[in-house]
Protein backbone atom coordinates (compact mmCIF):
# COMPACT_ATOMS: atom_id res chain seq x y z
CA UNK A 1 0.00 0.00 0.00
CA UNK A 2 0.99 3.25 -0.18
CA UNK A 3 1.09 6.08 2.53
CA UNK A 4 1.77 9.55 2.14
CA UNK A 5 3.43 11.31 4.86
CA UNK A 6 3.34 15.44 5.11
CA UNK A 7 6.98 17.02 5.25
CA UNK A 8 5.40 20.64 6.68
CA UNK A 9 6.51 22.40 3.35
CA UNK A 10 4.35 24.22 1.42
CA UNK A 11 4.12 26.51 -1.61
CA UNK A 12 1.37 29.07 -2.92
CA UNK A 13 0.41 29.10 -5.73
CA UNK A 14 -2.36 31.50 -7.34
CA UNK A 15 -5.61 29.65 -6.88
CA UNK A 16 -4.10 26.35 -4.42
CA UNK A 17 -1.63 25.45 -2.24
CA UNK A 18 1.13 22.57 -2.66
CA UNK A 19 2.14 20.48 -0.12
CA UNK A 20 4.96 18.73 0.38
CA UNK A 21 4.61 14.84 0.90
CA UNK A 22 6.96 11.44 1.22
CA UNK A 23 5.53 8.55 -0.29
CA UNK A 24 5.92 5.18 1.39
CA UNK A 25 5.74 2.54 -0.53
CA UNK A 26 5.14 -1.24 1.91
CA UNK A 27 4.22 -3.66 -1.12
CA UNK A 28 1.68 -5.22 1.17
CA UNK A 29 -2.36 -5.58 1.90
CA UNK A 30 -1.86 -6.51 5.55
CA UNK A 31 -1.91 -4.51 8.43
CA UNK A 32 0.73 -5.75 10.55
CA UNK A 33 3.24 -5.92 7.69
CA UNK A 34 2.46 -2.50 7.19
CA UNK A 35 2.63 -1.10 10.86
CA UNK A 36 6.36 -2.41 11.15
CA UNK A 37 7.58 -1.40 8.01
CA UNK A 38 5.91 2.15 8.76
CA UNK A 39 7.50 1.75 12.25
CA UNK A 40 11.04 0.99 10.52
CA UNK A 41 10.72 4.42 8.27
CA UNK A 42 9.53 6.59 11.47
CA UNK A 43 13.00 5.34 13.28
CA UNK A 44 15.58 5.29 10.34
CA UNK A 45 14.37 7.69 8.27
CA UNK A 46 12.94 10.56 10.64
CA UNK A 47 14.51 9.76 13.60
CA UNK A 48 11.39 9.23 16.16
CA UNK A 49 12.36 7.37 19.27
CA UNK A 50 10.41 4.04 19.30
CA UNK A 51 8.46 4.99 22.62
CA UNK A 52 6.93 8.09 20.53
CA UNK A 53 6.42 5.74 16.95
CA UNK A 54 2.48 4.54 18.24
CA UNK A 55 1.71 7.93 19.28
CA UNK A 56 3.24 9.41 16.07
CA UNK A 57 0.84 6.85 13.77
CA UNK A 58 -2.31 7.53 16.15
CA UNK A 59 -1.85 11.23 14.88
CA UNK A 60 -1.17 10.36 11.21
CA UNK A 61 -4.34 7.95 11.53
CA UNK A 62 -2.30 4.99 10.20
CA UNK A 63 -3.08 2.82 13.36
CA UNK A 64 -6.01 0.77 13.25
CA UNK A 65 -6.31 -2.10 10.71
CA UNK A 66 -8.49 -0.54 8.29
CA UNK A 67 -6.60 2.56 8.25
CA UNK A 68 -3.05 0.12 7.74
CA UNK A 69 -4.35 -2.40 5.18
CA UNK A 70 -7.12 -4.97 3.71
CA UNK A 71 -9.90 -6.48 6.00
CA UNK A 72 -9.42 -10.07 6.06
CA UNK A 73 -12.29 -10.91 4.13
CA UNK A 74 -11.29 -8.65 1.22
CA UNK A 75 -7.55 -10.32 1.42
CA UNK A 76 -8.81 -13.97 1.36
CA UNK A 77 -10.74 -13.21 -1.47
CA UNK A 78 -7.70 -11.06 -3.16
CA UNK A 79 -5.39 -14.10 -2.25
CA UNK A 80 -8.59 -16.88 -3.63
CA UNK A 81 -8.43 -14.74 -6.99
CA UNK A 82 -4.56 -15.38 -7.30
CA UNK A 83 -4.33 -18.73 -6.91
CA UNK A 84 -7.08 -19.36 -9.33
CA UNK A 85 -5.33 -17.14 -11.85
CA UNK A 86 -2.43 -19.10 -10.92
CA UNK A 87 -3.70 -23.30 -11.49
CA UNK A 88 -5.09 -21.55 -14.50
CA UNK A 89 -1.82 -20.36 -15.79
CA UNK A 90 -0.29 -23.59 -14.76
CA UNK A 91 -2.72 -25.70 -17.41
CA UNK A 92 -2.29 -23.73 -20.37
Amino acid sequence: MLFYFRTGAEEELEQITKVGAIAVETYSYHPRTNKRKLRKFLSTAWGIKPQYIKQTLKLMHFWTPEELGEPANVRQALYKEALEWQSNELKS
